[in-house]
């Protein structure tokens, strides 16, 4: 049977527009609804890694993002060297907040910028105590995002990004200091791969502790070239004669690295409160400033 359904357009003394054609409007306008209330094509994801983790070593937080849309491929721009994208907050165990500008990153590097095909999953851990410090025990509040939205043929996929993560810091505990600081050096040793071993010498190198010079002065032995300046950057966070020893054994051998040594020794000088350990340095500059 076939039914036949009539249609007589009228007009609306409020809408001042046909009936008919205002129906037609709803319809679409509630189709545009539902396509824009359907699931996000791309899945974000935060985690805290190696909780719970103790005063001064350092916090990782690790983002996937993964191109859940069957056919097109988005875009992740995550700034320059992975991290100039990232934007975060920081609650303190006392309630307050400290919102922390976006890295400045003076040098060149990579546009840290990712196209993920379809299915594809991408993975990057960020060491937090670039942004941050933590320089008490407590429970912490980590509010974070990106600073870029992810797009796909030009458009926003998604442009909410925001978690909020807790971190508690636990005492100081020269063991688990010990125990980080010789599982990064073994991995960053035996590592082959640049990103990987560049990674490990990031965290080792904010491993905020005097416990981790000799591991970081172990770890300029690798094959690889990009960790050690890593490493000696990580070096020149301690203003005391252990770390004034490493670096001047790095001058001396006149390897690539020799002039970020001297740089790094340099900018030690003020730091240091020992007269006969200024004096060692003053030396080795000068020595080192010899042709």
């Amino acid at each position: 049977m076939t039914t036949t359904i009539k249609t007589k357009t009228i007009f609306h003394p409020m809408l001042q527009m046909p009936l008919k054609s205002f129906y037609t409007s709803c319809i679409v306008l509630s189709l545009s609804v539902a396509a824009w209330a359907q699931p996000t094509p791309v899945s974000i994801t935060w985690e805290l890694l190696d909780r719970p983790v103790t005063l001064y070593e350092p916090v990782l937080l690790q983002l996937t993002v993964e191109n859940r849309s069957g056919a097109a491929t988005v875009i992740l721009n995550l700034g320059k060297n992975e991290k100039t994208g990232l934007s975060l907050a920081i609650t303190k165990p006392d309630g307050s907040v400290d919102r922390r500008p976006p890295l400045e990153i003076p040098d060149f590097g990579t546009a840290g910028i990712f196209e993920l095909g379809p299915g594809a999953k991408y993975t990057h851990v960020f060491v937090v105590d670039e942004w941050f410090l933590f320089e008490q025990p407590g429970e912490y509040g980590i509010q974070v995002r990106l600073r870029y939205p992810i797009t796909a043929r030009g458009q926003t996929v998604t442009a909410d990004s925001e978690a909020i993560l807790r971190c508690r810091i636990d005492a100081r505990d020269e063991n688990a200091l010990r125990r980080r600081c010789a599982l990064l050096a073994d991995k960053l040793l035996a590592s082959r791969d640049t990103s990987e071993a560049a990674q490990l010498a990031l965290e080792l190198s904010y491993v905020r502790d005097p416990i981790a010079i000799s591991y970081l002065r172990e770890s300029l032995s690798s094959q690889l070239s990009l960790p050690h300046d890593i490493v000696i950057r990580g070096i020149g966070r301690f203003a005391n004669a252990e770390a004034v020893d490493a670096l001047i054994s790095v001058i001396r051998a006149s390897g690539p690295e020799r002039a970020l040594a001297v740089a790094t020794l340099s900018s030690l000088t003020p730091k240091i409160d020992d007269p006969q350990l200024r004096e060692r340095v003053r030396a080795a500059l000068e020595s080192a400033a010899r042709p």
